[in-house]
């Protein structure tokens, strides 16, 4: 008989991040496993609203010294300038409305996790949005639906739906010493 114990957390305030790897693994059964929920940071390319261009900005100052030829900032207030998106609406009964939310890039969660002692067995993007979500309001909603709930499952492991998932499941396994 196989003895398997799951965890499942929401969101993991970054704060306390290594104290809750920490613990879950300590009370996880030999052969059990923990699944996490996490916000995807990769989604905001997909989104195409104003969350897109300040995700873009972040990338932009972090990935080279562009603060060589822009003051800290003004990135974002170029691109706001010459790419017009819709604001982002925040659902009043959703977790990011009343708090901040951290978000995990899937590219780099693998060698993330192995530092927290955990070995990644799988990713699933268990919600992909067939279009931006911005254009929901102009389509008919029950189609939309009809095609996201045929095609959720079928799609959650396809590469793809990294970028069109709003959240995403990691299925952890604690490294043996």
């Amino acid at each position: 008989m196989l003895l398997l114990e799951l965890a499942i957390l929401g969101i993991l305030i970054s704060t306390n991040k290594k104290r809750v790897y920490k613990e879950c693994k300590r009370i996880l059964k030999k052969k059990g496993n923990l699944i996490l929920d996490h916000q995807n940071e990769l989604f905001e390319m997909f989104a195409l609203n104003n969350e897109s261009i300040q995700y873009w900005a972040n990338f932009i100052e972090n990935y080279c010294d562009i603060k060589r030829v822009l003051k800290n900032g003004h990135l974002i207030k170029r691109l706001d300038k010459h790419i017009k998106t819709p604001i982002r609406k925040r659902e009043a009964h959703s977790v990011s409305a009343k708090s901040k939310v951290f978000s995990e890039n899937p590219l780099i969660y693998k060698e993330k996790i192995k530092k927290m002692g955990f070995e990644l067995k799988e990713i699933k993007y268990p919600h992909t949005e067939i279009i931006p979500p911005f254009l929901h309001n102009e389509i008919n909603k029950n189609e939309l639906e009809k095609i996201q709930r045929k095609n959720c499952l079928k799609l959650s492991k396809n590469w793809k739906s990294m970028f069109m998932c709003f959240q995403f499941l990691t299925f952890l396994k604690p490294i043996k010493k």
